[in-house]
């Protein structure tokens, strides 16, 4: 259990941008703000008669909120893919 004179032995350190869940934290964050941004899109075009230049501008925004969304988690599934090759391939590198 849990000794205080005996400790068990540590594992590995796990170091790396992406440590534990923050990545797919990341992740779903933006991807939430994706979808809010489409619904609140589809919201002003219900609750609202917006000209044609104000649905050009809603729709865009909320398009560039996705395109955002789609970079950040392919950097984010880059990275991890990245830590874990490097991780098979030797851990923190040649000294």
């Amino acid at each position: 259990m849990n000794d205080p004179v005996n400790p068990p032995p540590a594992g590995p350190a796990k170091t790396g941008v992406l440590h534990g869940r923050f990545g797919r934290t990341i992740a779903f964050s933006v991807i939430g703000l994706a979808v809010l941004s489409w619904i609140a899109v589809g919201a002003f075009l219900l609750l609202f008669e917006p000209t044609l230049g104000q649905r050009v501008g809603a729709v865009t925004a909320a398009a560039v909120v996705t395109e955002g969304a789609f970079w950040t988690c392919t950097a984010v599934f880059g990275i991890s893919v990245f830590q874990k090759i490097k991780n098979m391939l030797g851990g923190r590198g040649r000294s």
